[in-house]
């Protein structure tokens, strides 16, 4: 590898992780979001409605989901897997802190 494209991965590694130390005080931001969504809204009219199971990509949101991942939806919309910027490195400490939280939750390791 020529020595100046060694430079520039290394001096990308350095601002990723100078990066990925905010990350943490952007992922508690995300936690006082306040939801667009009113409390109507989340209600909504299931009384009486059949449930049905093979709903496949049209499953009904619950609003819970939808007020965590309305962030992700209107400002932090960087895709995880895009590691040489700072909206892939957002996105990606994103993923992995809610895979943290899933694998706590379920007793599993990460």
């Amino acid at each position: 590898m020529f020595r100046s494209t060694r430079c520039l991965i290394s001096a990308l590694h350095r601002v990723k992780d100078r990066y990925l130390h905010t990350c943490d005080q952007h992922l508690s931001d995300v936690a006082e979001y306040e939801s667009p969504i009113t409390d109507e809204y989340k209600k909504g009219p299931t009384e009486g409605r059949s449930l049905y199971l093979d709903a496949q990509a049209t499953t009904p949101l619950d609003s819970r989901v939808l007020d965590k991942m309305m962030p992700y939806l209107t400002v932090y919309h960087g895709n995880p897997h895009s590691r040489t910027h700072m909206y892939g490195w957002e996105s990606e400490a994103a993923v992995e802190h809610a895979c943290q939280q899933i694998a706590d939750l379920i007793g599993a390791d990460k």
